[in-house]
């Protein structure tokens, strides 16, 4: 999987959040080849100085499974944002408040 991200040409440039990262999908089929799953691959580009050897840029990956192919990456990206938000704000509630 790994060189498969490696060797994606074509990156898109989107805007979350005010931040700036580029996307890409990859079909994943590793552990489940009788189903039809995409890697969302969000990459942005690191702070640090020291080139990497065999990129030049350093960048920080993340991923996300995905069964939904009508959404655009940012959108997927945006909807589990959002799911994080939720579950964040309900751990809140649990740790503060004792509720539930």
């Amino acid at each position: 999987m790994t060189k498969q991200i490696q060797h994606v040409a074509q990156w898109q440039t989107v805007e979350i959040n005010f931040k700036e990262y580029q996307v890409a999908s990859i079909p994943f089929t590793q552990f489940f080849a009788e189903k039809n799953y995409r890697l969302v691959t969000v990459r942005e580009k690191t702070d640090d100085q020291q080139p990497d050897m065999f990129e030049g840029e350093k960048f920080n990956y993340r991923c996300i499974l995905t069964s939904d192919y009508e959404k655009t990456e940012k959108e997927v990206i945006e909807f589990y944002n959002q799911c994080g938000a939720g579950e964040k704000s309900l751990i809140l509630l649990i740790v503060c408040f004792g509720c539930c």
